[in-house]
């Protein structure tokens, strides 16, 4: 059973990844987030691949966007 998080952007996004989101947001490279998180570059690739799916982002910037305009609801 995955664990889910607090994010008020959707709460449909893991554990993982809202820690990811948040590595995200606070514009470390995937190399860096992978090293934060102890995981692989790969790993880190895919939950951002699946965050931008979850949060229909078309990219990085749309997706800090969307986050963003959510802390502010």
């Amino acid at each position: 059973m995955s664990q889910r998080t607090e994010c008020p952007i959707d709460t449909s996004l893991t554990k993982r990844e809202a820690e990811v989101l948040d590595q995200i947001v606070k514009a470390a490279s995937n190399k860096e987030t992978a090293h934060h998180l102890g995981i692989s570059e790969r790993t880190v690739e895919a939950h951002r691949a699946h965050i931008m799916a979850k949060l229909n982002a078309k990219n990085t910037a749309d997706l800090v966007r969307i986050v963003l305009a959510g802390h502010q609801l």
